[in-house]
């Protein structure tokens, strides 16, 4: 079994599940769907490779936050200035107004965790060897749950046999991280995981194992969380 180890630190990160049009909350952790999401654009996988995802969706999904920040929720306003007679606008919603105002404007709230950072770890078979080469050398962009938040270093750890191995290589990279940043010297907050379990040990169901990218299907996951 070989084992992955990631680095997530961004000034902002965003984890949604359960996000509407109007309204796009946030975890208080990264999404095992995000996160695969992230993988396979730095492998260069399409969306519809509903093989691939099935397979990458297999492999276990582990997650310790190392340090957590405020949340941030940005307003936004969508529309008000698309043109339904343009071809490439007529497919954005919603529309102006006739007259050329600005009219029929959605309003949107984003959320995001703020200078947040995460170690995780995929545990699974020969596939992470392929998604490694891949984080090392992205084929498209990666970002943190949304295009605007884009990592502040390299995402990845290494890619080791032992599951305890590639934890410790995230918590060196924290530990060297903590010793040139002033502002994380003097963080206090506790390291706490949520790691994949059995539906009987489960302290929660999660609905962020992605069944399709193409079609945005998810199904449950058992979770189990610690310190």
């Amino acid at each position: 079994m070989k084992h992955l180890a990631l680095f997530l630190r961004a000034p902002l990160q965003s984890w949604g599940v359960s996000g509407k049009f109007g309204e796009r909350p946030t975890m208080s952790f990264p999404s095992k769907s995000g996160v695969l999401g992230l993988l396979a654009a730095a492998t260069g996988i399409d969306r519809s490779d509903d093989a691939w995802l099935e397979r990458a969706a297999k492999l276990r999904f582990s997650v310790q936050a190392y340090r957590t920040g405020p949340r941030l929720s940005d307003y936004h306003t969508v529309g008000g200035g698309y043109d339904s007679k343009v071809p490439r606008e007529r497919r954005c919603i919603p529309a102006k107004a006739e007259d050329g105002n600005p009219g029929n404007t959605a309003l949107t709230r984003r959320e995001y965790l703020q200078d947040t950072v995460f170690g995780v770890v995929f545990s699974g078979d020969q596939l992470l060897e392929q998604i490694a080469n891949g984080v090392r050398d992205p084929v498209w962009g990666v970002w943190l749950g949304r295009k605007s938040c884009v990592p502040t270093e390299p995402i990845f750890v290494g890619l080791e046999d032992s599951e305890d191995e590639a934890w410790e290589l995230v918590t060196k990279r924290w530990e060297r991280l903590k010793k040139r940043t002033v502002e994380l010297q003097r963080t206090d907050s506790p390291i706490t995981s949520v790691t994949e379990c059995e539906p009987g040990r489960a302290d929660d169901l999660i609905p962020d194992v992605p069944l399709s990218f193409a079609r945005r299907t998810y199904g449950v996951r058992a979770v189990e969380y610690g310190q």
